[in-house]
Parts: structure tokens; sequence; C-alpha cells
């Protein structure tokens, strides 16, 4: 879904600001093991290594992955099999990219401790869906097409220079929804505060 962004993504998400998202969840989390899901090039997850943290990272897309692994971080493209964590993070709206929640958060619950924690933001499903927007960050272009059909959004990314294209398919969920979906999985809510939830096994 992403290899096609792979090449242009740090540049274009450089002035995001990763440690402060880190600096919100810290006080959120338990332990120093955390499965990052969803990791893409590795940029949360290397903030919380300087931290302290041992962070294993799972990615999908390879072209995301192979960025993360030059940042020094351990990734995947599969859960991790004989190990367990304190910490699952879904971080920059991974949650909405999963087409079956529930199936893939009892793949993240199976991977924590008896009590680790899951944190995660998610896409606010009451935010209005623009047909069209243009964006512009450091050097690079992007005009987002939407399209909206209950819960699932097809969004068209067209970047330039260089040209690259992508399609994503992400599902929108609001908070009592988000909540079923973790609670069917075996998470117990915790918390819900700004944009983080926080579930426990």
């Amino acid at each position: 879904m992403f290899n096609a962004e792979a090449k242009i993504y740090d540049k274009f998400y450089a002035k995001k600001n990763y440690e402060g998202e880190i600096a919100e969840i810290l006080p959120l989390l338990r332990g120093k093991t955390i499965l990052d899901v969803g990791c893409g090039t590795g940029r949360h997850a290397a903030v919380l290594q300087q931290k302290g943290y041992e962070v294993f990272g799972v990615e999908p897309c390879e072209e995301m992955a192979v960025r993360a692994r030059e940042r020094g971080i351990a990734v995947s493209g599969t859960y991790p099999v004989g190990r367990v964590f304190e910490n699952a993070v879904l971080l920059f709206d991974v949650i909405n990219f999963f087409p079956d929640p529930v199936s893939e958060l009892k793949r993240i619950h199976a991977a924590l401790e008896q009590g680790g924690r899951l944190v995660f933001d998610a896409w606010d499903s009451t935010e209005e869906t623009k047909l069209l927007s243009y964006t512009f960050r450091n050097g690079i272009a992007r005009v987002a097409h939407k399209k909206k059909r209950g819960s699932r959004v097809d969004v068209r990314f067209f970047f330039f220079p260089p040209f690259v294209y992508s399609h994503h398919v992400l599902f929108v969920h609001t908070a009592d929804e988000l909540r079923r979906l973790a609670e069917s999985a075996g998470f117990r809510f915790t918390q819900h505060e700004g944009k983080w939830w926080v579930f426990e096994k």
C-alpha cells in the first residue's frame, strides 16, 4: 500500500512532530518492550529506542520496512512468534487501515503479555471528508482525492515532484465502535484522553 510512497514519505513528513507524539504516549505505557504495528519508516520507533525502549516493528510494506531497518529498528512483515510484549502501539491512524480490525486486534492481543497495554490513535469519523485537498510540504505537493461510502474511504494521492501515485483504503469508526472493536478482540478499556486510546489485556 505504501511501497510507492516510501521514497518520498520521510521528506513529506519531515516536520511531523514525532517526538511530541511519543512524549504524549510515554505516560500511557508500561514496561520497556513495545510492538509497533504499522511502524512505517520507523520514525516513532526510533524516538522510542532513543528513550531506552526495546521496539519490534511490524510493517507489511517492504519498502517502508527497509527504511525502518536503516534506522536500526528490528522489523518484520508479520507478527513475531514465540515472544510477548508489554505494550503495543498503532500510531498515525494505523487502525483505520485494517479491513478486519477485530482479527488484527486479536493478533495484537496474542502478542501481549497479561496486563499489557494497547495504545493507538484513530482518524475521527466526524471529521469532514473533502473530495479534493491540496498540501505542500518540504518541496513536495500532494493532491488527495477522497471518496467515502459508509465507513469506507478510498483515497488517491498524487505527489510531485517526483510523481508518485498511491491508492489507500481506510475504514473510519465512531468512538463507540472503536471501543467495541477492541473489546471484541479481548481488550479491556482503560482510558480515552485526547486522541489516545488505551486498552489492556
